[in-house]
């Protein structure tokens, strides 16, 4: 069974969990998942951005390669629970950012279950409120790069725009 997720890979573990149990019931003859990814071409070499009212090559960018762990896949009712960050400058790592964030509520057994992070883990970690200003430093001026881009923007910037760090 091939499986294309389009600008998101959420069906590829429920689709791995499901074929592992066809091979564990028959080894002989079971259901192999293959998974595939949709991708973009952009030609790049004459790509230039606008930062700050400047056009930038991309090659003297700063990038922020970011991802975020949730409470759930909505926007505006589960909540980030870990942010992790690398920042890339001529193709090297200049800073980091890395932490977990304590929701507002419980997480859920299945959340644990897919991210491995536990609500023990979550107890003593700042807010979102304490970790967003800082985040919001850590990426300014930075082009953001992200695996699941719509969903980790989409959470970024809910999260900006709830607390009034968003800037066009």
């Amino acid at each position: 069974v091939a499986v294309t997720d389009h600008a998101n890979c959420h069906v590829l573990p429920e689709l791995f969990s499901c074929c592992a149990k066809t091979k564990k019931d028959n080894p002989e003859n079971y259901v192999k998942p293959i998974a595939g990814v949709e991708g973009y071409f952009i030609n790049d070499d004459a790509y230039l951005i606008n930062l700050t009212d400047h056009d930038i090559p991309l090659e003297n960018a700063t990038f922020v390669v970011f991802d975020f762990e949730t409470s759930g896949f909505s926007v505006r009712f589960n909540e980030i629970i870990e942010i992790g960050a690398v920042k890339i400058k001529n193709g090297i790592k200049v800073d980091e950012f890395s932490t977990f964030v304590c929701p507002s509520r419980r997480i859920s057994q299945v959340i644990t279950n897919v991210t491995e992070i536990t609500n023990d883990d979550l107890a003593n970690a700042p807010t979102i409120e304490e970790v967003l200003p800082a985040f919001a430093e850590f990426i300014e001026g930075s082009i953001l790069v992200a695996h699941n881009a719509l969903f980790d923007m989409g959470h970024l910037y809910y999260q900006l725009k709830k607390y009034g760090l968003y800037k066009h």
